[in-house]
C-alpha cells in the first residue's frame, strides 16, 4: 500500500533519467543531433508527461526539472526542422501537452511558472514551424480550451488567475485575427472588465483587452470601431465598482486612445450629451491631456469647462482644475495660454477652493497649485524672458510676460486678502500654504516680501488661535532668502526697541484661550529674526535678561503668581532654536536662565502642591474641565506647571552641555522637580504634554555617566514604595507611578545603556501582583497589587517596550485571567485593563476585517499561551462563570484554526468552543459564534451546525440560538455553491422547526440569516410562511410591549420588504408597510420600516397606490398621542415628502411646529409645512417664515439650521406661493444658508439657487455668492428684497456690546474663554455677497431700513474715530483687542458697500478721516473689497 506522504512521487516517473537527459540535451549542438535519437528522447518525455498529467505526484522542484528538460528537447527538434526540412518526427497529441501546461500554470511557485512559460513558448515555436497552415487553427482551438476551462454558470467565461491570462496573451499575440473573440465570446470581455476590480489582475487583463482592440482597429474606420467597442468601454466606465472605473482608466483607455485618438473624441462627444456623466467626461479629458491628444481649452466649449470648474461637487472641481492647470510641464514647454489666467480670476476659482470644507480637496488644490507654480508657471515665464532677451522688439512676448507678472501680482494680493481676522480658518491656512509655495518656489519672481502689508499680516497672525497658522506665519517671517526686506520691515516697525516687549507682557499673562501662545510666538519671532536674520546674539541675550528680570520681580505677586505660563512658553520657544555654540558662548545667560526658571518653577509648584493638590480629591482633572472655584489659581495653575516643566526639560535634555555650564546640585534639583511634577500632577492635559519630555530626560540621564544613576534610583524608590503597605496613595490611569516606571524604562532602552532595567522591574512587579491579599471593603487607597497591575498594564501599552513585553505575554495573561473573578473590585478592574493591554499588544486595534493569526504559529511564537487558554476554558466550563469566558473568546476571535493541524491542544480548544454556543448568556453565545466564524473553516462550521441541530430538542433554545448565530456570523463565507445551497436548503426546509421554538431571539437570527442568504430572491412558499408569522405577531395585541418580539418582527419585516421589492410585488410590499406601521406596540418595527422606506424612496415614490396608503398610515402615527415621539419624528420625515391633503392635517402639523415639546418633531413638522403652503390659502406664510427665520442663525445647533433651511427650500420649491413669502424665504436662504459654517447646508441652499438661476448644473456655494440674484426676484418685491438686505447689514453693524468692548481693559480673565471657530465662514464676504444684490431704482431705497442703516454707519465710524489706540501706532495694540480689529474691518466694509450703492458726502468724508487715522494699520484693509460679480 502506498503510504500517505504528499512528497512521495509516482514511481513510474524516472527523474534520474530526466535529469541526465537534460544535461545531454543542453550539451548537444543542433548540427550534431541525430534525428532518430532526439525523436526517441521526445517520445520518452511525452510518455512521462502523460503519466504526470494523469497521476500527478511530483513536487514543484521535480516538475520544474521535467518542464525544463522537455522544453530543451522541443527546442532541439525545432532547430533540426529548421536545418533539415525533411526531418520527420513521431506525432504526439499537442492538446495534451497544452492541457498539462494549464493543469499546473496556476501554481504559486515562481520557478514552476517560469518553466511552464518557457515550455509553452517553445511549443508555440515548434508548432509554427512544424504545423504550417494548421498553426492558427491550433491556437484558436487552445483559446477555446482556455475559455471552456473557465466557463461558469450561464456560459460566463471568468478567468480568475493571472497566469492563465499570461498564457492566453501569448496565444493572442501569435494570432492574426481576434475578431471572433468579440463575436463569439463577447461575454468574456465583459467579465474581464468586471475583474479589473482586482488589482492583482488589472494589468494583465488590460493587456488582453488592448490586444483584442488593437487587432480590430482599421485605419480611418474609427466610427465602426467605436460602434463595436463602445458597449464594452461604457460598461466599465459606468460600473458600480470604483476599482473597475479606476483601473479601466489607468490600464486600458490610454493604450486604446493611443491606437485610435478619434475613439477618445467620439467617447467624449457621446458623454457630453448625457446628463450625470460629468465625472466620466473629466476623466476622459484628463487621459487625453496626459497623452497630448486633446487641449481642453479648445476641445470643449468654455461654458462646459466653466461648469466643471464651478460645480458643487468638489471632486469634479479639483479634477477639472487639474486639467486647466495641467498640460506640458517640461522645461521647454510652450507658454501658458493667457486665457487660463482670465478663467481663474473671473470665476473665483481660488476663492472656491479656499472655502472648501473637505480637507482632502484643499490639500489636493494646494498640490495642484504647487505643481502649476513650481513647474508650469516658472518655466513659462522663464522661457518667455529668454525669448524676449533674444528679440526685445517682440511686443507679443513682452505683453505675455507682463500678463504673467500681473497674474502673479493679482494672486499674491488676492491671497493676502484672506489673512485678516474675519477670514475663515480654511481660507487663512490654505492662503498661507499657497503663499509659502510662491515664496519658496519662485523667490526671484515674487514681490511678496516687498509688500509691507504682507509682513504686518504675518506678524498679526502670530497671535492667531490656531497653532499651525502661527507656526506657518513665523516660518514665512524667518526666510533667509528675503533677509534684506525682513530687516527693513523689522526696523521700520521699531522691533529693535526692547521696550516694545513690555506691551506683550499682558498677553503673556492672559489666561483666556490660547492668547498667551500668540504673545509667545511674537517674542520668538523677535528673537529668531535677531539671531537668524541679523546675526545679533547680544540682542537675544538682552531680550532674555529683560524677561527674566520681569519674571523675578513679579513671580511672587498675587496678581501674576498663577499666570507665568506665557513667559515660560516664549522662553521655551526661543531656546529650541539655540545650537550648541550659543549655549557655550553665553554660559552666564544660560546659568541665570536655568537657576531663575528653577526658582520660579519650584515656588509655583510648592504653592500648587500645598494649596491645590492638597485640597483636591484624587480624581483626574480633564484639560477642558471647568472649575467653579473663585480662586483662579486653582483652575489655571496647571498652565504654568506644564510650560515650566517643558522649559526645564528642554534646558536639561542635553546634559552634556548642561554639565559644562550648570553646577551638578542644581541639575539634580531640576531633575527631581521634573520627576515630582510628573508623579503628582493630576491634570490630564498637563501630564500628556510633559510625559514625552520626561522620557527624553531619562534617556539623557542614562547617556550621561554622571547622571545615569538618577533614573535608576527613582525606579528603585518607586518599586520600594509600591511594595510598602504603609504608603497610602492611588495610582491613576492618566499619570503617577505607572507612567514614571514606563518612562524610565523607555528612556533606558532608547539610550542603549548596557544595563537593562526591564527584566528585574517586570519580575518585581509580577511578584507583587501575585501576592495574596486580604479583601477590605471601602479602601481609601490602592493596595500594592493594584499598583503593580497598573504598572504592568502601562508597560504593555507602550510601543517602545513592545519587544521586551512579548516574551512575558503568557505569564501576564495567566496573571490577568487568574484575577478576572477577584472579590476585590480594584484588583478585578486592574486585571481586566491588563488583559485589554495584552490583547491590544497581540492583535492591534482589533479592526474588523483584519487578517487572522494562524493558531499554530501564534502558539509557537508565544510558547505556553495555548496551555493557558486550554486551562482557563476548562475552568470556565466547570465553574459556569461567564466572566471567565469573555477574555478567552476575545482572544480566540483573532485566531484561525487550520483544518489539517495535529496539535493536541488546538484540537482540544476547537472541541470546547462549540459547546459554549448553548451558554445561558446571550452575549457569550454571540461571542462564541463570532469566534467560530472567524476561526473555523466554513465546511467545519456547517458540519458543526448540522450535527448539533439534529441533536437539539426544541426545549434547548439557547443552543439553537447559538447555532444560528454561528451561521449568521459566517453567512458571507459560505462561498462554494454546494455549501451555500446546503445552507439555503436547510433554511427552506426547517422553518417550521425554527419558528416552532416560539422564541423571538431565535426568530430574529433566522430572519437575519434569510436577509443575507436570499438577497437575490427566494421561493414564495418561504415568503408566505414568514408573512403569516409577521401578521400573527403584529396583530397580537394581547401581550405587552416586548423588546425581543419587536426586534424579531423588525427583522422579519426587513426580509419581507426586501423580497417583495426584488419580485416587484408592490401590493404585498404596501401591505407589510401598512401593517407594520399600524402596530402601536412595535416601535422598533415601525422605525425599521420607515428607515427602509427612506432608503428606497426612489422606488417607493413611483407607486401612487403605495403613496396614498402610506400617507394615511403615517398620518395615524403623527396624529396619535400615544405614538412614540421617536417614531413620530421618522414619520414626519417621510410625511414631509407628501402633500398635506386636508385642513385638519394642516392644523395638526402647524400645532406640532408651534407647541410640541420635542424640538425634532417641531422642525420636521415645519419642513412638512414648507411644502404645503400655497398661494390663496388663508394660512399666512408669514407665520411659517417667522419660525424659520431664527433657525438658520449660526449660534443654533446643526439640526435646527438644517431643518429651517430645508423648510425654506421646500417652501420655495413647491406650488404657487405668495410673492412676499417667496422673497422673504429666498433672502433667508441667500443670507444664511449660502454662508453657513456647514458645507451640507451650503449645498442645500446652493441646489435651490442653481435651479432658480436655471443653471444646468449645481453651482458651488462660493461661486453662487458672487452672483447677482436680482433677476430671480419678482419685480413687485424689489423694495422688500432691498429692505431685507439693509436690515441684514444693519444687524452686522456694531452692537452695544461691541462698542463697550472696543476699549481694551484688563479684567478677570476667563480660563476657558471660547475661541474663534469660524472654520468656513467669512463675515466680510457674506456682507459683500448679499449686498451686491441691492437694487437701485426710483423709490426703491426709501424704506424704513434705509435711513436707519445710513445713520448707524455714520455713528459707527464716529465711534471708531474716538478710540485712543489710533495714536499709538503699534501692532500689539490691535491684536490685544480682536473685537476692535473686527469692528474696524466690518464697519469700513459696510461703509464702502453703502457708498458704492448710495453716495453720501458725510459718510465719505468721515470714512476717509478714519482711514487716515488708521494709516499705520492699513494692512488690515488688504481685502478684495467690492469684487467683480458674475452676471
Amino acid at each position: 500500500m502506498k503510504p500517505e506522504n504528499e512528497s512521495e512521487e509516482v514511481i513510474l516517473v524516472d527523474m534520474g533519467k530526466i535529469n541526465d537527459l537534460k544535461k545531454s540535451l543542453i550539451s548537444l549542438k543542433p548540427v550534431l543531433i541525430e534525428p532518430t535519437e532526439i525523436n526517441q528522447d521526445f517520445q520518452f518525455l511525452y510518455h512521462q508527461l502523460q503519466i504526470i498529467h494523469k497521476d500527478g505526484g511530483l513536487n514543484d522542484g521535480n516538475l520544474t526539472l521535467f518542464n525544463d528538460t522537455i522544453s530543451i528537447c522541443i527546442l532541439r527538434i525545432t532547430q533540426i526542422i529548421k536545418l533539415k526540412t525533411s526531418f520527420k518526427f513521431d506525432q504526439v497529441n499537442l492538446d495534451e501537452i497544452f492541457d498539462y501546461i494549464l493543469q499546473y500554470i496556476n501554481n504559486s511557485s515562481n520557478p514552476l511558472f517560469n518553466s511552464l512559460q518557457a515550455l509553452f513558448n517553445k511549443l508555440i515555436d515548434f508548432i509554427s514551424i512544424s504545423q504550417g497552415n494548421s498553426f492558427p487553427q491550433i491556437l484558436s482551438h487552445w483559446v477555446t480550451i482556455i475559455f471552456d476551462k473557465n466557463t461558469k454558470e450561464n456560459n460566463q467565461i471568468i478567468i480568475l488567475n493571472k497566469n492563465s491570462y499570461f498564457i492566453l496573451n501569448i496565444i493572442l499575440k501569435r494570432l492574426s485575427n481576434l475578431k471572433h473573440i468579440i463575436n463569439d465570446h463577447g461575454n468574456f470581455i465583459y467579465n474581464a472588465i468586471d475583474l479589473l476590480s482586482l488589482d492583482t489582475l488589472a494589468n494583465i487583463i488590460a493587456k488582453t483587452i488592448i490586444m483584442i482592440f488593437n487587432d480590430s482597429y482599421v485605419k480611418n474606420e474609427d466610427a465602426t470601431l467605436f460602434e463595436t467597442w463602445f458597449p464594452f468601454i461604457s460598461y466599465g466606465l459606468n460600473s458600480s465598482n470604483k476599482k473597475v472605473i479606476q483601473n479601466i482608466q489607468t490600464y486600458v483607455l490610454p493604450s486604446l486612445f493611443k491606437t485610435s485618438p478619434q475613439f477618445l473624441n467620439l467617447l467624449i462627444d457621446h458623454y457630453l450629451l448625457l446628463d450625470g456623466k460629468t465625472d466620466i467626461v473629466i476623466s476622459l479629458l484628463t487621459i487625453g491631456q496626459n497623452l497630448s491628444l486633446v487641449d481642453p481649452l479648445t476641445f470643449i466649449e468654455e461654458k462646459v469647462l466653466l461648469g466643471f470648474l464651478t460645480h458643487e461637487n468638489p471632486t469634479y472641481r479639483i479634477n477639472s482644475l487639474d486639467i486647466l492647470l495641467g498640460g506640458n510641464t517640461s522645461i521647454n514647454s510652450p507658454p501658458i495660454p493667457l486665457k487660463i489666467f482670465q478663467i481663474i480670476k473671473d470665476n473665483f476659482l481660488i476663492d472656491t477652493f479656499l472655502n472648501d470644507e473637505e480637507i482632502e480637496i484643499r490639500n489636493q488644490f494646494i498640490s495642484t497649485m504647487n505643481q502649476f507654480i513650481n513647474l508650469r508657471f516658472k518655466n513659462s515665464i522663464s522661457n518667455l524672458k529668454k525669448t524676449y532677451k533674444k528679440n526685445e522688439e517682440d511686443q507679443e512676448v513682452n505683453a505675455s510676460i507682463r500678463a504673467h507678472e500681473q497674474f502673479l501680482d493679482w494672486l499674491e494680493h488676492h491671497l493676502l486678502s484672506f489673512l485678516n481676522i474675519t477670514s475663515s480658518y480654511s481660507q487663512l491656512i490654505t492662503s498661507l500654504k499657497l503663499i509659502e509655495i510662491i515664496a519658496i518656489r519662485i523667490p526671484d519672481i515674487t514681490n511678496l516680501y516687498k509688500n509691507s502689508h504682507f509682513l504686518k499680516l504675518l506678524i498679526h497672525n502670530l497671535f492667531n488661535d490656531y497653532e499651525n497658522v502661527r507656526q506657518l506665519s513665523l516660518s514665512l517671517l524667518i526666510n533667509k532668502v528675503h533677509s534684506e526686506q525682513l530687516k527693513q520691515e523689522f526696523n521700520e516697525l521699531g522691533f529693535n526697541n526692547l521696550a516694545l516687549i513690555e506691551d506683550v507682557y499682558p498677553i503673556l499673562h492672559d489666561l483666556s484661550g490660547r492668547k498667551s501662545e500668540g504673545g509667545a510666538r511674537f517674542i520668538e519671532y523677535i528673537a529668531q529674526t535677531k539671531l537668524i536674520i541679523f546675526k545679533d546674539e547680544a540682542f537675544v541675550v538682552s531680550l532674555i535678561d529683560k524677561i527674566l528680570d520681569y519674571m523675578s520681580r513679579n513671580s511672587k505677586t498675587d496678581d501674576w503668581s498663577y499666570s507665568m505660563h506665557g513667559f515660560f512658553k516664549c522662553l521655551n520657544l526661543i531656546i529650541l532654536n539655540w545650537n550648541q555654540d550659543f549655549y557655550l558662548n553665553n554660559k552666564d545667560l544660560v546659568t541665570r536662565l536655568y537657576l531663575t526658571i528653577y526658582k520660579i518653577s519650584k515656588g509655583s509648584w510648592d504653592y500648587y502642591v500645598e494649596n491645590i493638590l492638597g485640597n483636591s480629591n484624587l480624581n483626574d482633572i480633564e484639560e477642558d474641565e471647568e472649575d467653579d472655584s473663585s480662586d483662579l489659581s486653582s483652575s489655571s495653575g496647571w498652565k504654568s506647571i506644564k510650560e515650566s516643566n517643558l522649559l526645564l526639560t528642554n534646558l536639561s535634555v542635553n546634559l552634556k552641555i548642561a554639565t559644562e555650564i550648570i553646577p551638578a546640585d542644581h541639575i539634580l534639583d531640576v531633575l527631581n522637580l521634573i520627576k515630582e511634577q510628573l508623579e503628582k500632577i493630576n491634570h490630564r492635559g498637563t501630564f500628556s504634554s510633559i510625559y514625552p519630555s520626561f522620557i527624553l530626560i531619562c534617556k539623557s540621564c542614562f547617556e550621561s555617566d554622571q547622571y545615569k544613576h538618577v533614573p535608576k534610583d527613582w525606579l528603585s524608590n518607586i518599586l520600594t514604595t509600591i511594595e510598602s503597605e504603609n504608603d497610602k496613595y492611588i495610582s491613576r490611569r492618566s499619570g503617577s507611578i505607572p507612567y514614571l516606571v514606563s518612562g524610565i524604562l523607555i528612556g533606558n532602552i532608547m539610550s542603549g545603556n548596557s544595563e537593562r532595567l526591564f527584566i528585574p522591574t517586570f519580575d518585581t512587579l509580577f511578584a507583587i501582583a501575585k501576592r495574596p491579599y486580604v479583601h477590605k471593603h471601602n479602601e481609601a487607597y490602592d493596595i500594592p497589587q493594584v499598583h503593580a497591575f497598573n504598572c504592568l498594564k502601562q508597560m504593555f501599552q507602550e510601543s517602545p517596550l513592545s519587544k521586551e513585553c512579548l516574551k512575558y505575554i503568557p505569564a501576564a495573561l495567566r496573571l490577568s485571567l487568574e484575577h478576572f473573578t477577584s472579590d476585590n473590585w480594584s484588583v478585578r478592574n486592574c486585571a481586566v485593563m491588563l488583559f485589554s493591554a495584552i490583547h491590544h499588544r497581540l492583535f492591534g486595534g482589533n479592526t474588523k476585517g483584519a487578517s487572522l493569526y494562524p493558531a499554530d504559529l501564534f502558539f509557537k511564537k508565544f510558547e505556553g499561551i495555548d496551555a493557558v487558554l486550554e486551562n482557563f476554558l476548562n475552568i470556565a466550563l466547570e465553574s459556569k462563570q461567564n466572566d471567565r469566558y469573555v477574555p478567552m473568546l476575545l482572544l480566540l476571535t483573532n485566531l484561525s484554526f487550520p483544518t489539517k493541524v495535529n496539535d493536541k491542544t488546538i484540537k482540544t480548544i476547537k472541541s470546547i468552543i462549540p459547546s459554549i454556543l448553548e451558554n445561558s448568556a446571550y452575549k457569550i453565545r454571540e461571542m462564541a459564534a463570532r469566534s467560530i466564524a472567524n476561526s473555523f473553516e466554513s465546511s467545519e462550521i456547517w458540519q458543526i451546525f448540522e450535527s448539533s441541530i439534529k441533536a437539539c430538542q426544541t426545549k434547548n433554545k439557547n443552543h439553537i440560538h447559538g447555532l444560528l448565530l454561528m451561521v449568521l456570523e459566517n453567512i458571507n463565507n459560505f462561498k462554494s455553491d454546494s455549501l451555500r445551497d446546503a445552507v439555503k436548503r436547510f433554511m427552506y426546509i426547517k422553518h417550521d422547526f425554527i419558528l416552532g421554538c416560539k422564541c423571538y431571539a431565535i426568530t430574529k437570527v433566522y430572519a437575519d440569516i434569510l436577509i443575507s442568504l436570499f438577497h437575490d430572491g427566494c421561493d414564495s412558499s418561504l415568503i408566505n410562511v414568514m408573512g403569516n408569522y409577521f401578521i400573527d405577531e403584529v396583530t397580537d395585541e394581547s401581550s405587552n410591549l416586548k423588546g425581543g418580539k419587536d426586534l424579531a418582527t423588525s427583522s422579519v419585516a426587513t426580509f419581507l420588504l426586501q423580497q417583495y421589492l426584488i419580485q416587484d410585488q408592490m401590493e404585498n410590499f404596501t401591505d407589510v408597510v401598512e401593517l407594520g406601521l399600524s402596530s402601536s406596540k412595535s416601535y422598533g418595527t415601525q422605525v425599521t420600516i420607515l428607515q427602509l422606506l427612506e432608503s428606497k424612496w426612489d422606488i417607493v415614490s413611483k407607486d401612487a397606490s403605495l403613496l396614498s396608503r402610506l400617507s394615511m398610515v403615517l398620518w395615524t402615527i403623527i396624529d396619535t398621542t400615544y405614538s412614540w415621539p421617536y417614531v413620530q419624528v421618522f414619520a414626519l420625515d417621510i410625511f414631509k415628502r407628501l402633500d398635506i391633503t386636508s385642513e385638519r392635517q394642516f392644523t395638526v402639523i402647524k400645532q406640532i411646529s408651534d407647541q410640541d415639546p420635542n424640538e425634532n418633531k417641531r422642525w420636521k413638522a415645519l419642513e412638512s409645512l414648507g411644502r404645503s403652503l400655497k398661494s390663496g390659502s388663508h394660512h399666512s406664510s408669514l407665520d411659517f417664515l417667522a419660525k424659520c427665520s431664527d433657525g438658520p442663525k449660526e449660534e443654533n445647533p446643526f439640526q435646527s439650521r438644517e431643518s429651517a433651511l430645508k423648510s425654506l427650500v421646500s417652501f420655495c420649491s413647491h406650488g404657487m406661493i405668495e410673492l412676499e413669502g417667496f422673497t422673504r424665504a429666498l433672502f433667508l436662504i441667500i443670507s444664511k444658508g449660502l454662508y453657513d459654517e456647514d458645507g451640507d447646508l451650503r449645498s442645500i441652499s446652493g441646489a435651490l439657487l442653481s435651479r432658480l438661476l436655471k443653471s444646468d448644473h449645481p453651482i458651488a456655494s462660493t461661486n453662487l455668492s458672487k452672483l447677482d440674484f436680482k433677476r430671480i426676484i419678482p419685480h413687485s418685491e424689489i423694495k422688500l428684497f432691498n429692505e431685507l438686505i439693509l436690515k441684514e447689514i444693519l444687524d452686522n453693524t456694531m452692537s452695544f456690546v461691541d462698542i463697550a468692548n472696543l476699549q481694551y481693559e484688563s479684567s478677570t480673565p476667563k480660563l476657558f474663554e471660547i475661541e474663534t471657530h469660524n472654520l468656513y465662514k467669512n463675515e466680510i464676504q457674506a456682507i459683500q455677497g448679499y449686498s451686491s444684490s441691492i437694487i437701485i431704482g426710483e423709490g426703491v431705497e426709501q424704506g424704513y431700513q434705509f435711513g436707519l442703516l445710513e445713520s448707524k454707519i455714520l455713528s459707527d465710524i464716529l465711534v471708531l474715530q474716538k478710540q485712543s489706540f489710533l495714536s499709538k501706532g503699534t501692532i500689539i495694540e490691535l491684536v490685544r483687542n480682536p473685537t476692535l480689529n473686527k469692528s474696524i474691518l466690518i464697519t469700513i466694509t459696510i461703509a464702502e458697500v453703502w457708498l458704492s450703492k448710495y453716495p453720501n458726502h458725510t459718510i465719505q468724508t468721515e470714512l476717509q478721516s478714519l482711514k487716515s487715522n488708521l494709516q499705520f494699520y492699513d494692512y488690515i484693509f488688504t481685502d478684495a473689497t467690492n469684487p467683480k460679480h458674475l452676471t
